[in-house]
């Protein structure tokens, strides 16, 4: 006699792996923005150490990034939709006294940071 699956255990299974399915897709998105956020975060760390080299040079904080050497990534400024950074980051002041620099998000639903020149990046 042959054994096989009955229609009733196929579709069990099928409807198992549809609850699981719907259980780990949302799991694995907000993973994959943690990331983002994360990423963000630590190039903003990068411009905070690089601004602290400027100002050992040149008695002042920079406004511009090219000037304190901080590598972005290009494609994130020339076509969003083919850049592989999610954050583009920019500094919206500097003096003498500090700077004030932002990762804004490229992608959507992720948060903006900020970082100060003593400070930690923080949610804008």
């Amino acid at each position: 006699m042959k054994r096989a699956f009955t229609l009733t255990e196929l579709l069990v299974v099928v409807i198992l792996i549809g609850i699981l399915a719907a259980l780990a897709i949302p799991k694995f998105g907000r993973s994959t923005d943690k990331a983002m956020e994360s990423e963000a975060k630590i190039a903003l760390r990068q411009v905070q150490e690089l601004q602290k080299v400027y100002y050992l040079e040149h008695k002042t904080f920079s406004a511009d990034l090219e000037a304190i050497d901080f590598q972005q990534e290009l494609t994130v400024t020339e076509d969003p939709a083919k850049g592989t950074a999610r954050y583009k980051i920019r500094i919206e002041r500097a003096d003498a006294q500090g700077f004030l620099a932002f990762a804004e998000p490229v992608v959507a639903d992720l948060r903006t940071y900020q970082i100060e020149k003593d400070g930690k990046p923080v949610v804008r």
